[in-house]
């Protein structure tokens, strides 16, 4: 695989020009400025096609939000259909090949843009489609990706897409030859930076494999007495009488983002009036299990320590498990981290797509072979010793693929904005 020079040191353009809009400053002599407006057309589609039939006989494929969040940014398959018995109508719209799709409502504001680049295809309304008119297609496809979503969002409760000031955006247009050349060259050079992204990430599945592995050796062999978790733990236990001295005291607080997929903890603070009620309360040496999916499937779990005043809540996604004196947390963690817990959880698992939760009855139901403390002990140090080595070099790939996404989107902002040029 060749190897990206990320410290190259690329050329600027000749001459430079004032753009007479502050936040540019200087712009490529010869380059023009323009509104989005101007450059795409903003649709909400063609309205619904009168002959099409739908359904899995279908001829062309529609998309949700959920749809575009992979990391494909072309439409190449079309399995994806809709039932027009359980759909109204009027809420899709066919968009035209050489459409730019992006979410314009709700948590995936912003994650992603794809190019319909083969077929026609219909979108709902949460998405927003842009056709290319006085622009080069391909160059009009790094305007957006360069764009930040949450520059034009509207302040709201829910995320959403402020359009007008989306379509009054001013953007930088170079000549079409220039704009053919810059869209190869990004084209070329993003295809490499994810390819590298790519290999580093089968590089942590890798790692995390033999951790997974390493776990499910020490814990699932271990040779002890069997039995089911039930006879090991509480769960759920009730809020008991907790010591504050106001209501305005600070307690710990665990969002569900605030646990890692290692166990470790990002301990927040909060008001004790704005979480005594409708969050889960645990207290130090309790083991927190994330009950829904996907985060109970990637292993995301770990025991409560260094609560402020011993004890705090938590969202109410988490399953609490408190150990008793034949257990210990650390290895009541390793227990439900194992690969053989989670996939079993995963068939167990109840609710709707999107929404699914392991269950109670699982979990309690568990068998398992528990050793006794001392073999525990000596368990739990060994595993600490290799997770903290896996540690290091999971958070050593994930830091350098961070690093590469930042200097893609940096490329992208300085070719499209005309602060390096392209031969």
């Amino acid at each position: 695989m060749q190897k990206l020079k990320l410290t190259k040191r690329y050329e600027k353009y000749p001459e430079y020009k004032d753009s007479g809009v502050e936040w540019l400053g200087k712009i490529p002599e010869g380059w023009k400025i323009n509104k989005l407006k101007r450059l795409f057309d903003f649709q909400s589609g063609d309205g619904f096609p009168d002959n099409l039939q739908g359904g899995q006989n279908g001829d062309i494929p529609f998309m949700k939000v959920s749809d575009i969040n992979g990391i494909d940014r072309y439409i190449t398959t079309s399995n994806n259909y809709v039932d027009f018995k359980t759909v109204k109508k009027e809420s899709w719209h066919l968009i035209p090949i050489g459409s730019i799709l992006m979410p314009k409502i709700g948590a995936a504001l912003g994650k992603n843009h794809r190019k319909v680049n083969l077929v026609p295809v219909c979108i709902d309304n949460n998405m927003l489609a842009v056709t290319p008119k006085n622009i080069v297609s391909e160059y009009g496809f790094w305007i957006w990706k360069m764009l930040n979503m949450s520059d034009f969002e509207n302040i709201s409760s829910v995320p959403s897409v402020n359009i007008e000031l989306l379509r009054n955006y001013i953007c930088l247009i170079p000549s079409d030859k220039d704009q053919e050349k810059m869209s190869f060259y990004l084209d070329k050079k993003t295809d490499l930076i994810d390819k590298i992204i790519e290999k580093k990430q089968k590089q942590i599945d890798k790692l995390k494999e033999k951790r997974n592995s390493v776990i499910n050796t020490l814990i699932i062999n271990a040779d002890g007495k069997i039995g089911k978790l039930k006879n090991y733990i509480y769960l759920n236990p009730s809020k008991k009488i907790v010591s504050v001295n106001s209501p305005e005291d600070t307690v710990s607080f665990v969002p569900m983002e605030a646990i890692s997929e290692l166990g470790e903890l990002q301990l927040q603070e909060r008001k004790y009036k704005d979480v005594s009620s409708g969050f889960t309360y645990f207290r130090n040496g309790d083991v927190v299990l994330a009950k829904i999916t996907p985060c109970y499937e990637n292993g995301k779990a770990g025991v409560m320590k260094s609560l402020k005043n011993g004890f705090g809540f938590g969202t109410t996604e988490f399953m609490v498990m408190r150990p008793n004196s034949s257990i210990l947390a650390d290895f009541l963690y390793y227990v439900i981290f194992s690969d053989k817990f989670r996939k079993m959880g995963e068939v167990e698992m109840r609710g709707t797509a999107g929404q699914k939760r392991v269950t109670s009855s699982f979990v309690m139901n568990y068998e398992l072979s528990i050793p006794d403390i001392k073999t525990q002990e000596r368990i739990i140090m060994e595993l600490n010793k290799k997770m903290k080595i896996f540690g290091v070099s999971i958070a050593k790939a994930e830091k350098s693929i961070s690093y590469l996404k930042e200097f893609k989107e940096s490329l992208i902002f300085n070719v499209v904005t005309g602060k390096i040029k392209i031969n």
